[in-house]
């Protein structure tokens, strides 16, 4: 594979905290410095992020230091400048901003792959209004040799939201790593000591976007179907006490826990009786796949992305639902093992690489992944 790859990569990112973009651009890194690429190289606005710890030795980070654009546009150009690399692959929407407006500065032809990781109602809520962001977005992103979106429906929003060239978008579903998912998620279960159950999960950022605001509004009704159900909501952000606030008012604030960041958030998935995702909207939410990885039982609240998509490909597209309160018993059902084997089939990280490379190498790719 990597006889094709170009002498010189440049990853360019916000940070390497948790994430769905950053856990992909290190699950790309680690495949390249595995295949032989020895010239791979990471800028980033923030140098911080658990992330770091699992970049191999073969990644030279280099930290942009700031997320002001003018001065994040000045330090990158230089570092360009300096690095001349052969190909960048620039992730997420701020700096897909920043690497689109320095292509025509480029000194010499260097590929620019971005890749999107949201649906365009999200993108647009960045700070600025949503018409300069619109207008910015829809003048430079054209420059970029080729855009990665995450599902077909992204392709589609992207498309039709920024008016852009169909020929030089690619849908990639995310990478996953099963087999380090599956050592990781046979640790001891979290759940052991607290008592029966169901224990239910919420996994991400504690964030209004994730919607755990919803789930908890549930909670009620399936306590008077299932007494001893408890629900975790393993991470951290700005919603926490908002959301521990609406818990007690409910009354179900002693069924409610918050047991903040976990380094391993697989042997929760792995052992929880129903994955729970109340998003408002995504693009393609790692959590999901991960959860499929750990063969959870999941539950999705319809949202715009390419949920339906992945579920639909592991014939699951029944567990996505528009009213959570119903709790119908067969959410709680394991899934059969033949989901998991169509999860790999298209989401494994070696196959998920090697349709990264080859848009990064600039060879001819199906608009939409296999």
């Amino acid at each position: 594979m990597i006889a094709r790859a170009p002498r010189r990569i440049l990853f360019v990112g916000v940070s390497l905290r948790r994430g769905g973009a950053e856990r992909v651009s290190t699950l790309l890194l680690q495949k390249l410095a595995s295949a032989g690429a020895d010239d791979l190289h990471l800028a980033l606005l923030d140098r911080d992020g658990p992330f770091l710890n699992e970049l191999p030795a073969a990644v030279t980070v280099h930290t942009i230091g700031t997320r002001q654009p003018v001065a994040a546009l000045f330090r990158l150009f230089r570092l360009l400048k300096q690095l001349e690399p052969d190909v960048i692959f620039s992730n997420g929407f701020p700096v897909n901003l920043l690497t689109t407006s320095l292509k025509p500065a480029l000194r010499r032809p260097t590929r620019l792959v971005i890749r999107e990781v949201n649906v365009l109602d999200a993108l647009l809520r960045q700070g600025l209004s949503r018409p300069v962001l619109r207008r910015t977005a829809r003048r430079a992103f054209p420059r970029a040799d080729a855009i990665i979106c995450q599902s077909r429906f992204m392709q589609q929003d992207l498309l039709s939201g920024l008016q852009l060239d169909p020929g030089k978008l690619v849908t990639i579903f995310n990478p996953v790593d099963f087999d380090a998912i599956a050592r990781r998620g046979a640790e001891s279960s979290p759940f052991a000591a607290h008592g029966p159950g169901p224990h239910l999960l919420g996994l991400g950022q504690l964030a209004r976007k994730k919607g755990f605001d919803r789930l908890i509004r549930a909670l009620p009704d399936l306590l008077h179907q299932r007494p001893s159900a408890q629900l975790w909501l393993v991470g951290d952000g700005p919603q926490r006490r908002p959301l521990q606030q609406l818990a007690a008012r409910l009354g179900v604030d002693s069924r409610v826990h918050f047991p903040g960041q976990t380094e391993n958030p697989f042997a929760w998935m792995r052992n929880t009786d129903l994955f729970v995702l109340a998003s408002h909207h995504e693009g393609t939410p790692n959590v999901l796949l991960e959860a499929i990885a750990c063969q959870a039982p999941v539950v999705v609240l319809d949202h715009p992305g390419g949920t339906r998509e992945v579920l639909q490909r592991t014939g699951q597209e029944w567990r996505i639902v528009d009213d959570l309160n119903v709790w119908d018993p067969r959410w709680f059902a394991p899934p059969p093992a033949e989901a998991l084997e169509r999860a790999r089939e298209f989401l494994d990280v070696s196959h998920v690489a090697r349709q990264y490379l080859d848009v990064l190498v600039g060879a001819p790719a199906q608009r939409e992944a296999a």
